[in-house]
């Protein structure tokens, strides 16, 4: 069940892995972050965060500072959404 009227707020409080930081981020913190024209939220899921920076879809941000968030927990994807 979604809370639609809390949902603004719940997203505040919600925190992921990234390529970025070694603590966990909110995506207020991955915006900041993102690049000049970047226009897209990145992001690749995985069981952990160790198995999504190996994930071959990551291939393609190595030697890159754009920035990714690492999904880990079945609910961060459909949050997202």
């Amino acid at each position: 069940m979604m809370d639609n009227e809390h949902k603004e707020q719940l997203l505040k409080l919600m925190r992921y892995n990234s390529t970025f930081s070694n603590n966990m981020v909110s995506l207020d913190d991955y915006i900041s972050n993102m690049k000049e024209g970047q226009n897209k939220v990145y992001f690749v899921t995985s069981p952990s965060k160790e198995q999504a920076l190996q994930n071959p879809f990551m291939e393609i941000f190595k030697g890159t500072d754009v920035p990714v968030l690492l999904l880990n927990n079945n609910i961060d994807e459909v949050c997202l959404q």
